[in-house]
């Protein structure tokens, strides 16, 4: 039994160097360094896709570093057990090149992030990171500073005038992923990613959205109520949603149009 406690103690302490050593290779900018502490099998798990180990190396040059060539990670704190390992990162830089399709804004920026490391072999063969993109996205104009400002009573719901609309897709798995992940539904009890029909309730409850494999032309006149417009569409913009254009007036209140991945119309309303 002690034996086994000291080998941990030792896989322990090297799984936190090999955390402790990525980050110093990334602020060194030494992509060698990088594929160096990456097992051949690593997989980067992104909110969408899965990413490999010249992706992941690639995705510092041609992402991080071009857009912010004076990053730089600041370890606030390393949690390591075994083959585990969690980074609390403070990240620092100047975008001067493009983000993710966001032109550069010449603003400094700093915002934080979560590393979940797993060690295997003496490598990093699985990486989760969570980074606090509303913050960083803020700070570099792309979302309004009203965003940080988002209240619980800022209630996102389906409005009551429908019991249920079925909505064709063409990939229901991926439909689902973007209801529940983007727009906050949630999905039944007989509503599993895997269903073929999931059905799904919006925030706050109110009419239910059945995916429906079809392809058929897509629909329109599907609505969602916000209470304050400019900080929900602020919300779901940070989540992935793109909005047809700038918000609307109405006779009686505002509007934001977007669609779904299969081209479904929706409109974000705030009544006066």
């Amino acid at each position: 039994m002690a034996d086994d406690f000291l080998v941990d103690q030792e896989r322990t302490r090297q799984t936190r160097d090999l955390a402790i050593a990525f980050v110093e290779a990334t602020n060194s900018r030494d992509l060698d360094a990088i594929l160096d502490l990456l097992h051949p099998d690593v997989v980067h798990h992104g909110r969408r896709n899965k990413y490999y180990r010249d992706m992941i190396a690639q995705s510092y040059q041609w992402i991080w570093w071009s857009a912010f060539p004076d990053l730089h990670w600041r370890i606030l704190d390393v949690i390591a057990q075994n083959d585990r390992a969690v980074t609390f990162l403070e990240m620092e830089g100047t975008q001067e090149g493009e983000y993710c399709g966001h032109a550069a804004s010449g603003n400094h920026a700093k915002w934080r992030s979560i590393d979940i490391s797993r060690a295997e072999d003496g490598k990093l063969i699985e990486h989760t990171g969570l980074i606090d993109e509303v913050h960083l996205l803020v700070q570099i104009g792309v979302l309004p500073k009203e965003v940080l400002e988002i209240r619980a009573d800022d209630e996102v719901t389906r409005l009551g005038s429908m019991t249920a609309v079925d909505i064709g897709t063409r990939d229901v798995t991926a439909a689902t992923q973007f209801y529940v992940d983007a727009l906050g539904f949630t999905a039944d009890e007989n509503g599993a990613m895997e269903n073929p029909r999931p059905r799904l309730t919006p925030p706050g409850g109110g009419a239910q959205v059945r995916l429906v494999e079809s392809a058929s032309s897509p629909a329109s006149g599907m609505e969602l109520r916000t209470t304050n417009l400019v900080r929900s569409r602020a919300m779901l913009e940070a989540r992935g949603v793109v909005f047809d254009g700038e918000s609307t007036s109405l006779a009686e209140g505002s509007a934001a149009e977007f669609h779904d991945p299969d081209g479904n119309r929706w409109r974000l309303v705030q009544r006066d």
